[in-house]
């Protein structure tokens, strides 16, 4: 038993001082083995060495969040009508048909969304806007299910929401339930998911789009991942105007400045 609380003490302390991961994460397995396996409850034991809180039930959604429902009704449109749906907000200029025809190499209709990868190779480039901006897409996922929450609740926040792939299909994320555990001798806080609010770009009708999986009733294994895609600025102007970094990229040799070299010699 020693060694068990031992254990919980140092998973805890690890939580509380590591910094928010670079990949996209979810469902702390750790802290479910804790919570599920040992039975820990909200008291502490007898000699108060443990006391831990647990606040359930705390929700963040996007307001408003909608989705673009998918042109085919087919599993490898559903990540794309995601995609554009995110990206729509910067008026990026790539549709639905031209996503698939990048991963599939043409636009046709499967069962399956394709591989993370070739997902991000067809979301890779540049693009224009209207106003002569030039930006990428800059994806991150991670496969199966995750394990940490931190940069779930930070998109969250930030109403900036996710892509969840769910046997095979993907659907937008617009809000999650989770718990919230406390180790009172320290501070240290740890989350635990128990819902992902979900948003089908193929439901048959628009009051169906809402779905939920919840970690009590659905199968955790069944997640095959989740993607992260934002818009990056590649330039502060718009190369519509002349004094741009794309105009002086784009002068002739004769036209663009001679750099002076500074002599090494005094």
């Amino acid at each position: 038993m020693r060694k068990l609380a031992c254990l919980i003490v140092i998973v805890f302390c690890t939580l509380a001082s590591a910094q928010v991961p670079a990949a996209l994460a979810l469902f702390p397995v750790v802290v479910r083995f804790i919570g599920h396996v040992l039975h820990i409850g909200s008291s502490s034991n007898a000699t108060g060495q443990l006391d831990i809180k647990q606040t359930p039930g705390i929700a963040i959604d996007i307001p408003g969040a909608s989705i673009h429902p998918a042109q085919q009704l087919c599993q490898n449109w559903t990540w794309a009508a995601a995609v554009e749906t995110i990206i729509a907000a910067q008026s990026v200029p790539l549709t639905q048909d031209e996503m698939v025809t990048r991963a599939e190499g043409g636009s046709v209709c499967k069962d399956q969304s394709p591989t993370f990868d070739r997902m991000t190779r067809a979301l890779s480039g540049n693009f224009y806007l209207e106003d002569g901006h030039k930006v990428t897409l800059v994806t991150r996922n991670v496969t199966g299910a995750p394990t940490v929450i931190d940069d779930i609740l930070v998109s969250m926040r930030d109403h900036h929401p996710l892509i969840v792939f769910w046997k095979g299909h993907a659907y937008l994320l617009r809000g999650v339930v989770y718990t919230e555990i406390q180790l009172s001798t320290t501070g240290a806080k740890a989350f635990e998911i128990t819902e992902l609010k979900l948003l089908d770009p193929a439901a048959a009708k628009p009051e169906e789009r809402e779905v939920s999986f919840l970690r009590d009733r659905d199968n955790a294994d069944q997640l095959d991942g989740v993607m992260d895609v934002s818009v990056k600025p590649e330039d502060s102007q718009s190369w519509l105007h002349p004094d741009t970094e794309y105009d002086k990229n784009h002068r002739s040799p004769a036209e663009r400045p001679v750099a002076t070299t500074p002599s090494i010699h005094p």
